[in-house]
Order: structure tokens, then C-alpha cells, then sequence
């Protein structure tokens, strides 16, 4: 994980640059100069826009979304292959996709792939940047940049489209990177809505963006899921069970700031529905000063 994390904060720092220098102008190579030998070519930059107007992009155009991807998924298409992540098995996943402002990041456990996308309206004109790690096991990022690439970029509600310019890099070899086409597609919304409990008379939703160890897996073995985020205070929800024969062993455990509520699945499964891969339950949980009160929790791992 660790390439991967310097290969992004590599192309992050040199499209930084580029910006800095297109703004403030300075010595040695022109703005158009650098903007031209790492972006291929800045295009037509717009200037102010009435607050009427919609935003547009000087290198890109903004429109609807062209692409599609499941619920809290996202996928590149780029040299020929397919690249697909998922909110689920992230250890970092933020997906916020507003009018004015994009803010995503999937961090993958196994693959050690990274795909983060960010930007927004600045008088008027959107700038964005992209990057993508397909594995940290190799030595190859992609990237662009909205508003100096030429391209599409597609904003809907909680989905996004890219489709236009990337820059290919491999070594770390920014001055000759490969200008390459590429695919983009991303889908914020929770699959079936966000996870949800209710106890002791409080109800919680759990949003996966903005989570950290993010695992929702239902299987034959049984069901294993963890939301956790730690901002603005900790609120976590984890469902533990594990089938043994005719044995069920489980644990269901809400937890929101300093507060804990914990129930203890019966080992018959009563309150224990799995429809797919929907999993809800209702029991009798056990609040911090050792009521017992009722509780259900409704969560759909896509």
C-alpha cells in the first residue's frame, strides 16, 4: 500500500505544481509550456461565469452521466482491461458527489489499488483530478486532470462518468508519460439504502462513506460486517455469525460514541433473517448500564 500511496501523492504533487505555476506565472518554462508537456495541452481556460451560468471546464465538458456502476462501486477502463472496486473490502472509502464538488477515494484491501478522484467549481470552472493505481504490485498509475485534459465528465445525483484523456506513468517517469483514452464510472449510493439500527428508542444510519475497515460479506459460513467511522465521534456497527453445523454463534454489536449496546444472536437463529444478501435482525440487547432493551438492524451488503 505504501507504493500505491506515493505513485498518487506523486501525481497529486505534480498536477499541484502545474496549477501553482499556470496561476502565478514565474521563470523557466511558461505555464502553456508545462501545462503542454504534462497535461498535453491546457486548452482554452474560461474566465468568470455569471452565478446563472452553468460551471464549465476548459478542457473538458460537463454533462450527464454516460456510464453506469452498481451501488458503492466504481470501475476504470484503460489499456485494453477492466478495473473494478467496491465500497465493501475498502480500507478507506469516501464517495460524496454534490453540484459543486466531488470528493471520492477507494482504498483497496486486497489489490492494494487506489482510485481517487477530487475537485470542484472555482469561479465558475471545474477543476478535478484523477488518479488511479490499478495494484500496488506493479509500477504504472494513470491520471488526469478536468480542465487542462480534454474529455466528459458526467455529474448526476451520487453518480459520476469520465470519459476522455488520461495520462499513463510507469516508473514514476512524468515527463514521459503516455497520453492514453480512459473510462470512468462511479456510483455512490448505498446498495439498498444505508444500514440502519434502532435501540433503546434511538435510531442510527451508518453511512459507508467516509468509512474505515469496511466489510459487509454474507456467505454459507455465515455473515461477517463491519462499518466503522471515527469522525466527528465513533459509531460503529458490527455483525459477527458464524455457522458450525447445526451450531449458530453470533453477536450484534451497535456502538456510537461512548455508548455500547450488544446482543447475543440465539443459537436457533431466532430475529436472524438472511434474504440474499440482506441480513436483518431483531433481538433483546444489553444497554451500558445492563438493561435490556429491544433492538433491530436492517443491513443490505450488495
Amino acid at each position: 500500500m505504501k507504493t500505491a500511496i506515493m505513485k498518487k501523492m506523486y501525481w497529486a504533487g505534480a498536477i499541484a505544481v502545474a496549477l501553482t505555476l499556470g496561476a502565478c506565472g514565474g521563470g523557466g518554462d511558461t505555464a502553456d509550456d508545462l501545462g503542454e508537456e504534462v497535461f498535453g495541452g491546457i486548452g482554452e481556460a474560461s474566465g468568470d461565469v455569471d452565478s446563472g451560468d452553468q460551471a464549465s471546464s476548459g478542457g473538458a465538458e460537463i454533462g450527464p452521466v454516460t456510464q453506469s456502476a452498481d451501488p458503492s462501486t466504481g470501475w476504470v477502463e484503460v489499456d485494453g482491461q477492466r478495473y473494478e472496486f467496491e465500497a465493501f473490502g475498502s480500507t478507506h472509502y469516501s464517495c460524496e458527489i454534490l453540484e459543486d464538488r466531488i470528493a471520492i477515494n477507494f482504498q483497496q484491501t486486497t489489490s492494494g489499488s487506489d482510485f481517487t478522484l477530487q475537485g470542484g467549481v472555482v469561479n465558475g470552472q471545474w477543476n478535478a483530478n484523477l488518479t488511479f493505481v490499478p495494484s500496488e504490485a506493479n509500477s504504472v498509475s494513470y491520471g488526469a486532470s478536468v480542465g487542462f485534459d480534454s474529455g466528459i465528465l458526467g455529474i448526476g445525483d451520487q453518480a459520476l462518468s469520465y470519459e476522455g484523456t488520461m495520462r499513463r506513468v510507469e516508473d514514476f517517469d512524468l515527463q514521459n508519460a503516455e497520453e492514453v483514452q480512459g473510462i470512468v464510472a462511479v456510483n455512490c449510493e448505498a446498495p439498498g439504502g444505508e444500514p440502519t439500527a434502532q435501540v433503546d428508542g434511538q435510531s442510527f444510519s451508518f453511512p459507508l462513506s467516509g468509512a474505515g475497515n469496511l466489510d459487509c460479506v454474507v456467505s454459507d459460513e455465515g455473515v461477517d460486517v463491519l462499518i466503522s467511522r471515527s469522525q466527528p465521534e465513533l459509531l460503529q456497527l458490527q455483525v459477527d455469525i458464524q455457522q458450525s453445523g447445526s451450531e449458530l454463534f453470533g453477536v450484534v454489536i451497535i456502538t456510537s460514541g461512548d455508548v455500547t449496546y450488544s446482543s447475543f444472536v440465539p443459537e436457533d437463529g431466532t430475529g436472524l433473517t438472511i434474504d440474499g444478501s440482506v441480513v436483518s435482525y431483531e433481538g433483546v440487547f444489553t444497554t451500558p448500564s445492563g438493561e435490556e432493551v429491544e433492538g433491530t438492524v436492517s443491513v443490505n451488503c450488495g
